[in-house]
């Protein structure tokens, strides 16, 4: 009779594994292929400054110094030595962001399989996978997709341990969090909220005080050893907020930029219609999660309102990348919604994956878009020259003005204030990016003696766009 029992029990056990194996399998197989299509496009200028002043830059300088944020310390390690390993080629330093988007979206699914249904979790890594900003982030050189995969996990083993602390959990959690700092600095509102959350609960006394106590001082112990990660570069990070942090600021914090963030998390673009159904969908799972595990809610809120604090009191630039550790916590809400109102409508399976597939596919015009045009169009215009334009004499003006000699090393790269006329324009070709770093005066000038311009454009940053200008003039001219 007991072999029986245990027959029965463990077959069901084995079946429910197995029928978790198998969707997490696929969506890592279908991540990675997502990603993997545009690893080997071009540098865009972030990548290509964090590659020449951080990837080759010898170990005692990655780890000691941080003159720019676009040091992702961690990050730069990995690429590091993906580089040494495999030799210095765009996919090889984008490498561990490729591998580390791909791993978010089967740890998204088992995270919404294990706190709310496998339906909430599949929707939620489903939605996640397609997204071009996380795919963009998996093919990026910088630390973003690091930082998401890691925040994630550290928002996972913190629920975990608010249901049952445990060595394990603790000594987890801190190893993702420290990771998660050092990988960006925004980071820091995770484990800062989960210190915040546990401390409260805390407070209100109950048999768990005890507890909530100690998950409080594994949260403390997180933010301390990251801060002890940090202290050679504190000096330095200090004084770039102080200076360059204000000046080169072309972001600005506001209610608009908020809604920004959210419209890139629903569509991938600023669309209100297109972005409506997702905002919606993850309204609703909101709501649903604050009315049936608010430490969930809150421990996902309060990082992203702590974010939110750093450019509101600081007045530095921002950028929508910064707060990108919240989104798999916006697509978990989704599913989660998607899932009450399958069962609240008792749809069948295949009704329930039709509404899935409707939000998913909302998502595919804007990753079309991605794989289409790119990150910046470095690369393509430097090949352009090389074949269109040979002998001429290249300039690069403008914020990229250097990083264009990546691709082009024979560019001459033009300060701010130098000045343009015909004789120095006379056959050459003229590359900027970024509109707003080179002064419309300059750029009316360009168009005038030069014509108009041949265009590159972006995904996602619009402003990453590159403009060349072919300046071959003749002396009638």
């Amino acid at each position: 009779m007991d072999k029986v029992n245990a027959m029965t029990i463990a077959g069901p056990e084995r079946s429910s594994r197995a029928g978790s194996l198998i969707p997490l399998a696929l969506l890592t197989v279908v991540a990675g292929l997502v990603r993997a299509g545009n690893v080997g496009q071009g540098f865009w200028y972030d990548e290509i400054f964090s590659l020449t002043h951080f990837f080759r830059s010898d170990w005692a300088t990655l780890f000691t110094t941080m003159p720019v944020p676009n040091h992702h310390p961690l990050y730069s390690a990995l690429a590091k030595l993906s580089i040494l390993a495999l030799g210095e080629k765009e996919w090889t330093a984008r490498l561990p962001a490729l591998i580390a988007g791909t791993a978010t979206v089967p740890v998204l699914y088992v995270m919404g399989e294990r706190f709310v249904s496998r339906r909430a979790g599949l929707a939620a890594s489903l939605l996640l996978c397609f997204n071009m900003w996380h795919v963009y982030y998996s093919t990026d050189a910088r630390g973003y997709s690091l930082m998401i995969l890691l925040t994630l996990l550290c928002w996972f083993f913190f629920l975990l341990m608010m249901e049952s602390p445990t060595r394990g959990r603790a000594i987890a959690y801190i190893a993702v969090s420290v990771g998660a700092l050092y990988t960006h600095l925004y980071s820091i509102g995770v484990p800062g909220a989960h210190l915040a959350v546990a401390l409260v609960l805390a407070a209100r006394g109950g048999e768990r005080r005890r507890e909530r106590l100690m998950i409080a001082a594994v949260a403390l112990a997180a933010l301390v050893i990251a801060l002890l990660c940090y202290l050679p570069m504190i000096p330095e990070m200090i004084r770039y907020v102080h200076t360059e942090g204000r000046i080169i600021g072309t972001r600005e914090f506001s209610g608009r930029f908020v809604l920004g963030l959210l419209f890139s998390w629903a569509s991938g673009t600023d669309q209100v219609l297109v972005s409506l159904p997702l905002l919606v969908t993850a309204g609703a799972g909101f709501f649903l999660m604050g009315s049936q595990n608010r430490v969930m809610i809150f421990s996902w809120l309060l990082p992203l309102l702590i974010g939110f604090a750093v450019p509101l009191f600081s007045h530095t630039f921002v950028y929508h990348r910064f707060f990108s550790f919240a989104m798999p916590g916006f697509f978990l809400a989704a599913g989660w919604a998607l899932d009450w109102i399958s069962r609240r409508l008792s749809l069948p399976g295949w009704a329930a994956g039709a509404l899935i597939a409707v939000l998913v596919t909302m998502l595919l015009p804007e990753l079309y878009t991605y794989y289409r045009l790119g990150k910046q169009g470095l690369r393509p215009a430097a090949q352009w020259i090389q074949e269109q334009a040979p002998g001429a004499k290249v300039i690069s003006l403008g914020l990229a003005r250097k990083v264009f000699q990546y691709y082009c090393p024979e560019a001459i790269a033009l300060e701010k204030d130098h000045p343009l006329d015909r004789q120095l324009l006379s056959n050459s070709v003229v590359v900027f990016a970024f509109p707003w770093s080179v002064n419309r005066a300059k750029q009316q000038y360009l168009e005038q003696v030069c014509g108009p311009p041949l265009v590159f454009p972006a995904a996602g940053y619009q402003e990453s766009e590159l403009r060349l200008y072919r300046c071959n003039l003749k002396e009638e001219r």
